[in-house]
């Protein structure tokens, strides 16, 4: 890899990083504070199990994605 692939692809990665937390972060947020949640269906919107659920395939891709990121690094050039 050329030393700007290198460097695009540690910024590419950082910013996807730091978007998935802020998406993710966003869209909780606006689920758990909405308005339809009532004494009388709350048990309908225990929902943070499945928050966590995300929450972890979130983190499992982005570390997928940095090891290939590394992989493809390491390879460089070579034939």
């Amino acid at each position: 890899m050329k030393k700007w692939q290198k460097i695009l692809g540690v910024i590419v990665g950082v910013i996807i990083g730091v978007l998935n937390f802020i998406i993710f972060r966003a869209i909780e947020y606006v689920y758990i504070s909405n308005d339809l949640i009532g004494e009388d269906n709350l048990p309908l919107w225990q929902v943070s199990n499945y928050f966590m659920a995300l929450e972890v395939l979130f983190i499992v891709t982005y570390i997928a994605g940095i090891i290939l990121f590394i992989k493809l690094w390491r390879k460089g050039g070579r034939r």
